[in-house]
């Protein structure tokens, strides 16, 4: 089977699991773990991270974690422990998401 073909099998289930995810967290728990707070809380986290790194910034780093710990503990507490761990990988993928999507709508504006 070609790799492409299962690499768009592994994507779908992918984001249908995080459907599933968010769905179940908006019925159990009412809580959104998409919302455009958890959003900006790891475009924060993630955008600090990198560039801390590429540049060796201790601040930067330590801002990213800060991010990363707003981030779990706002989801942990609007829904469980558990949720928190799995939602995580779910939100970060989101968020590069977004930020692909921002980079190529800057791309064409410009």
């Amino acid at each position: 089977m070609d790799y492409f073909v299962i690499g768009c099998i592994v994507v779908f289930i992918y984001i249908y699991l995080g459907y599933r995810l968010w769905k179940y967290c908006e019925e159990e728990y009412g809580y959104n773990i998409f919302g455009i707070s958890t959003i900006l809380k790891g475009i924060g986290m993630f955008l600090c991270g990198v560039y801390g790194i590429s540049t060796e910034s201790i601040v930067l780093m330590g801002l990213s974690v800060i991010f990363f710990l707003w981030l779990f503990i706002s989801t942990w507490k609007g829904t469980n422990f558990l949720i928190a761990i799995i939602a995580f990988s779910f939100q970060l993928f989101a968020v590069i998401t977004v930020i692909e999507l921002l980079n190529k709508i800057t791309k064409k504006l410009k």
